[in-house]
């Protein structure tokens, strides 16, 4: 299968990730929902999978997924069109709380420039409408990497330092208003996107 590209979303420190308004945001792109969805739900440790009910979205996906979005049922949602297919799981109920895109990094990279940007501005955009403050594109990230993302007043912080040595593949850092690092990496200024300043995440210091 390849691959597979990811964007976090993270709230703001006591905030909450508007995950109805999100999908709402990005109905008018040419992407459909599946027909059917998967309830995500919390282990025991806080950690989100998508393991509960299977909802049949029917034909008005977008309002059945969103109804139940806004039910507070947190659901993994696979949109797709001709080029791409964009995996949305959203972890409103884990430990630490989390929306997650992710799409293959082989159909990604066969796109023009101009298209694999169009999609990472779609992602901005389902990021500014969940109110996210930060969003973290990474590469194939270890389970949970959520926990790895911690927010410290206004300050977003990503560990991608392993304890075996190996530098998890940030790619990205995204933010609204205040300031973020990489441990392990620097930072680089590129332009904004939707509401969020990004920055290109370059390995070593």
């Amino acid at each position: 299968m390849g691959s597979w590209l990811y964007a976090y979303l993270t709230p703001g420190s006591g905030g909450n990730l508007r995950a109805r308004q999100a999908l709402c945001a990005i109905r008018s792109e040419d992407l459909e929902p599946d027909s059917t969805a998967i309830e995500v739900l919390p282990d025991q440790n806080g950690h989100c999978e998508p393991r509960g009910r299977e909802f049949d979205l029917g034909a008005d996906a977008w309002a059945v997924a969103s109804a139940l979005l806004d039910k507070d049922t947190d659901l993994l949602v696979m949109l797709r069109n001709y080029e791409l297919y964009l995996t949305c799981l959203f972890a409103r109920c884990a430990r630490q709380p989390h929306i997650v895109l992710g799409w293959s990094l082989a159909l990604f990279r066969r796109l023009s420039e101009d298209r694999r940007e169009r999609y990472l501005e779609i992602v901005a955009r389902f990021a500014a409408a969940a109110e996210a403050a930060g969003v973290v594109l990474v590469l194939e990230p270890p389970g949970y990497f959520e926990d790895r993302i911690v927010g410290i007043d206004t300050h977003l912080l990503v560990d991608a330092q392993l304890p075996n040595g190996r530098t998890i593949a940030v790619k990205e850092v995204w933010i609204r208003g205040g300031t973020a690092s990489v441990e392990g990496a620097s930072l680089i200024r590129a332009k904004t996107i939707a509401r969020y300043q990004r920055s290109v995440v370059v390995p070593g210091k």
